[in-house]
């Protein structure tokens, strides 16, 4: 069984770590919607610029990704795949409804916000959310770039093993219309079809 260290959150409380990650984006937010050109506010979640004061960084999700050997390798193996990206996605709030991620990288252990976007997954994480789909309120994200494909991973953190997963987002045709499996240990393989797929099709 592939195993993956999860960080939880249990209704608004965080972790030292989390917090510390919160804290950041909090003190950066601001400087980031100050970046959005007037006229642009709807893109990211906001009805006018006024409404940036009530934006609020409210959960953090620690994202993970697939190592180099994953996409090489002609077989799986039984060994962890999935690396610590040194990345955390923040769902921001406006007035309890989602507006928008910041991603905050850890550079030379000094954590920043580098990037603000994705507003739908901010809309998919916030409805799992609130309508308690993460056993425990266990949660993360495993980013896989190369098929620009999300998917939030939860499950039993004492036991450090994923009990189950929801796609995100998808920004790619899946390999003849293939669903998506059902188990932790069926996704990796079906990842790497569709990595497969991916590459047969450039010229």
């Amino acid at each position: 069984m592939i195993l993956i260290l999860i960080f939880c959150f249990e209704g608004r409380a965080q972790s030292p770590v989390q917090q510390d990650i919160l804290d950041v984006a909090r003190g950066q937010l601001a400087s980031f919607l100050q970046r959005i050109p007037p006229g642009q506010e709807e893109h990211f979640g906001f009805r006018k610029r006024s409404d940036f004061q009530q934006a609020v960084p409210t959960q953090v999700f620690k994202a993970f990704t697939p190592d180099s050997c994953f996409f090489s390798d002609s077989l799986l193996g039984q060994r962890n795949c999935i690396i610590d990206s040194q990345e955390w996605l923040v769902l921001v709030e406006h007035q309890g409804s989602p507006a928008v991620m910041l991603t905050v990288a850890n550079h030379d252990q000094h954590p920043r916000v580098v990037a603000m976007g994705a507003r739908e997954m901010a809309r998919q994480l916030h409805a799992l959310v609130s309508e308690n789909h993460f056993p425990e309120k266990q949660a993360s994200i495993l980013r896989v770039y190369p098929l620009q494909i999300d998917f939030v991973l939860y499950g039993n953190l004492a036991a450090g093993e994923i009990a189950g997963f929801r796609q995100l987002s998808a920004r790619y045709d899946l390999a003849e219309k293939q669903s998506v499996p059902e188990t932790f240990e069926d996704l990796l393989p079906w990842l790497k079809e569709q990595l497969r797929h991916i590459r047969k099709d450039k010229p």
